[in-house]
């Protein structure tokens, strides 16, 4: 009878000694698992960043998806996203800034799909205070970027108290969320490192001297002092240099981010609709003289509407 006991008694501690070792395994698995779907794994040099989060936030190197047949539905991924495309981290005081991204567009629908699934993700692993507005052209005319822009920029801070704007290509993807969208005293060039999409190698994110597109961060005081991009860039190309020129014009100085974070990969698009302008490279000086009367007090567009919709607010705008 003792013997029967004693079997029995050990039978349950080897149980119980099982049970305790498959729960720290699980356990285990289950941290690695969600370190990597959130965040791409950690690198050495990664940071932390204290936020409303239970636990300390790894900033580091993140996946960018770049095939539209892989994408999933981001409506459902991002569930805590507002509608219009709002976010904000639940303790308010971790981010001083509050973050208007400004995408100007017309006619690349998975460029947009496949940008909108990365933004938001890679905006609240930094936790920032965020909207995401997209800046449409409907008409038929020539892409005006700057024009665009100018309107977009006038439609959002009737809609919110924004201090902090970038304007951003979509065809652009960070891939580092140790590259921080948020702006500082000077406006900057977040573009450091591009590659494309079917490769591995980076390249230098500016081809030239003082070449100012892709990602620009600055603060809502300093796009006013220069009156905002010029409005007259019908067509591709030099707009980005004429908001260069009008920063070095009348400051501030803008800064060029060369970081290793400051990586980026390029999404491939059709170029069919890209008329390129013939206008030459502008001169500080001239542009100088110019900038007060063209720009944010010149702008001329029609409000066509403004529509929220699940993860970004859509400005409709005729040219």
């Amino acid at each position: 009878m003792l013997r029967v006991r004693l079997s029995r008694l050990l039978r349950i501690a080897w149980l119980g000694s099982l049970f305790v070792v498959c729960s720290v395994l699980l356990s285990a698995i289950s941290r690695g698992i969600s370190s990597k779907f959130s965040h791409g794994g950690s690198s050495p040099g990664s940071l932390s960043l204290s936020g409303s989060l239970s636990t300390a936030v790894i900033l580091g190197p993140v996946y960018a998806e770049t095939d539209i047949s892989k994408l999933d539905n981001p409506t459902w991924k991002y569930l805590d996203v507002e509608v219009g495309g709002r976010w904000h981290p639940r303790n308010h005081t971790l981010r001083s800034q509050r973050l208007a991204l400004l995408l100007p567009y017309r006619n690349r629908s998975i460029n947009l799909k496949l940008f909108v699934n990365h933004i938001h993700g890679f905006l609240q692993r930094q936790e920032m205070d965020y909207v995401v507005y997209v800046v449409e052209e409907v008409d038929n005319k020539p892409f005006n970027k700057g024009l665009l822009l100018n309107a977009g920029f006038l439609e959002s801070e009737k809609l919110d108290n924004h201090s902090c704007y970038i304007i951003h290509d979509i065809d652009f993807l960070p891939e580092d969320t140790r590259h921080l969208y948020q702006c500082g005293d000077r406006p900057k060039h977040m573009l450091g490192l591009v590659r494309p999409s079917d490769g591995t190698k980076y390249k230098k994110g500016s081809s030239y001297f003082w070449q100012f597109g892709g990602v620009i961060a600055f603060d809502k005081r300093h796009y006013k002092s220069i009156n905002g991009m010029s409005n007259v860039y019908w067509g591709w190309g030099r707009e980005d240099d004429d908001l260069a020129a009008r920063f070095r014009a009348v400051g501030p100085m803008p800064i060029f981010i060369r970081g290793s974070e400051a990586k980026y990969v390029q999404l491939s698009h059709s170029i069919e609709d890209r008329q390129v302008n013939s206008k030459k490279f502008p001169k500080v000086r001239e542009v100088k003289k110019l900038l007060h009367g063209d720009g944010l007090n010149t702008v001329n567009y029609t409000l066509i509407g403004i529509t929220r919709e699940r993860l970004f607010t859509r400005i409709l705008v005729r040219l």
